[in-house]
Order: C-alpha cells, then structure tokens, then sequence
C-alpha cells in the first residue's frame, strides 16, 4: 500500500563505514525511491519520522521504508500494520525471513 501521508528522516549507517545521509525532510510518497545502496550482512538503520496531522492507523499495509531490488527483498522492510496502529518489521532476502509486529502505537502529528 501507499506510503503517502508521513515525513521521513533518513540515516543508514553500514558497518562497513558506508553511509547514507539526508539532510532535512523526505517526505514519502508512491514509488519514490530516495537513493539506492549496496545492502551489507550487518547494518544499523535509524530515522526520525513525524506523521501528518491527518494520519490515521489501518487501511492497508503503509510503507515507511523498503530496502531490496524487489517487493519480496526487504533488508528491512518497515511498515505501518494494515489493520493495526503497530509497526511491522521484516527482514528478508526473499519471501522467507524474520518478522516482527510492534506493540507500539502511533498519533498523528508526533514525531518517533
């Protein structure tokens, strides 16, 4: 689903010293690719990330970032849940992996 409705802050960082930085705001929106990377064994990935004031929870699965050459490589995929107000993680180099779904909750205008 859409990814449309929230502003992201990007900043991977790879072990390996590689970095992606991006100064000031992103904000999502369909096929939108901000940058491609070489995806390493070990990585840490942080942002910030603040929802729209009219973001609601539901509605489908709402992308927030996704790493990989195609929809099933997610290295990690990161999604608002589709029926849920929780994140859902998934790390995977094909349709197998590890998932996991937050306990989180999300409010529209807040910064995480």
């Amino acid at each position: 689903g859409g990814g449309g409705g929230h502003e992201l802050k990007l900043n991977a960082t790879a072990i390996l010293d590689t970095a992606l930085h991006f100064a000031g705001s992103i904000v999502a929106k369909r096929n939108n690719e901000v940058a491609r990377t070489e995806t390493f064994k070990n990585y840490e990935l942080s942002f910030k990330m603040k929802l729209a004031r009219d973001w609601r929870p539901g509605g489908g699965w709402k992308s927030i970032i996704h790493i990989g050459d195609t929809d099933q490589q997610r290295l990690p995929g990161l999604w608002f849940h589709k029926s849920s107000n929780a994140l859902h993680v998934k790390q995977s180099p094909g349709n197998w992996g590890v998932s996991s779904t937050t306990g989180v909750t999300f409010t529209a205008g807040e910064t995480y």
